[in-house]
């Protein structure tokens, strides 16, 4: 509001004193609005090695030339990640417009390139967008400069470990056509795979871990510049083994009464958990007799169903499905702890458990999916 009052006493003391009038939109202009800027991706790859890898930037119109461009996107991902800052990038004006000088650091006499979304620029003043892709590199062959620009026909990726990973690698030629890059050997995190890409430039590559990935390409008989896919891999949480804590944790969220006397006290010393409070309480985890609940053991397939059992009569279910069932039927019958033979027997019968070959495997791990599989069975 003061400010509001400043403005308006200033432009009534101008009009008193005769000077010419001016619009409040003028007086704005003093102190503009910051620029948003444009959000994009770069890449930065020096002679072969990938330095920056799909970093975002926001980028403004730096150079004030009335154009958010690539030239300013590598002012903004320089400043933003090289260590001395916009030092790293130095540009000059050729009789061809703006050229590069230093990326990254490094000066190799003035060989370098850049694309936007794979497509070759006419300069780098040239306008980008938001979401745009941008990638620039210094020729690692400084005599005949056949560094050939590739890319996968994925940026990113998200797999589950295992899962397999189907990637397009591709080259432009200087007519624009586009060609697949046969012979390439795939890298993941600078480590060769062994995995080439056939005629149509086809790979397929598994991630046995979880984790965040550079995958990328070199070649034997060309230059590469090096594509990139970033790839996060992730544990696929239905086939990940459930631990008893797991197993708390989602009878917790799905009960409706999970209020527990403030005086209680489970006496666990592992865990110390709202939602093994409420299990104990209702009776439904008793732990292992040592003061212990072992919230990150591996939950086996008869402590699953003694835990269903226990959470069934607890909502009112009916257990008595299955008593009659002849556990010694299974070949693995005299494996089951007499602890969890009542509620096999109801397991069984209520199709919440199913054998192997004629075997129960009371001892076998379960799964997160089986598990949540089992409790929607009774639920």
């Amino acid at each position: 509001m003061k400010k509001i009052f400043a403005v308006i006493l200033a432009v009534a003391l101008c009009l008193s004193l005769g000077t010419a009038a001016f619009a409040a939109e003028d007086m704005l202009l003093i102190a503009p609005a910051p620029q948003r800027g444009t959000g994009v991706t770069v890449t930065i790859a020096d002679a072969g090695e990938l330095v920056l890898v799909n970093a975002p930037v926001n980028v403004t119109d730096i150079d004030e030339d009335g154009v958010v461009s690539i030239h300013d996107a590598l002012i903004a991902a320089h400043t933003a990640y090289y260590a001395d800052g916009a030092e790293g990038y130095v540009y000059y004006d050729s009789d061809y417009g703006i050229a590069i000088d230093t990326l990254w650091g490094v000066s190799n006499g003035g060989s370098y390139m850049y694309y936007v979304n794979n497509i070759m620029p006419l300069s780098l003043t040239e306008a980008i967008n938001a979401g745009d892709s941008i990638v620039a590199y210094g020729f690692a062959d400084l005599e005949y400069w056949s560094d050939q620009y590739t890319y996968f026909d994925k940026r990113t990726a998200e797999v589950t470990v295992g899962e397999t990973l189907e990637l397009i690698l591709s080259a432009p030629d200087w007519s624009g056509n586009v060609l697949p890059v046969a012979g390439a050997e795939i890298v993941v995190d600078g480590v060769k795979t062994g995995v080439v890409t056939d005629e149509n430039g086809k790979a397929a590559i598994v991630l046995d871990a979880a984790g965040e990935y550079v995958v990328s390409a070199v070649s034997e008989t060309a230059v590469l510049v090096p594509p990139v896919c970033q790839v996060i891999a992730a544990v696929d949480e239905n086939a990940a083994e459930a631990t008893r804590a797991y197993a708390v944790e989602l009878l917790y969220n799905a009960a409706d009464d999970t209020l527990v006397p403030e005086d209680f006290d489970e006496d666990f010393t592992d865990v110390d958990s709202e939602a093994f409070r409420w299990a104990a309480c209702k009776g439904i985890i008793e732990g292992y007799g040592n003061g212990k609940a072992g919230p990150d053991d591996a939950l086996t397939r008869e402590q699953m169903v003694v835990i269903l059992w226990r959470y069934a009569k607890n909502i009112g279910v009916d257990v008595s499905v299955g008593e009659e069932t002849n556990i010694l039927s299974y070949n693995d019958a005299f494996d089951i702890c007499d602890w969890a033979m009542a509620a096999m027997q109801w397991a069984c019968g209520a199709d919440i458990i199913s054998d192997t070959d004629g075997n129960i495997l009371p001892d076998g791990a379960v799964t997160c999916g089986e598990f949540a599989a089992a409790l929607a069975a009774i639920a």
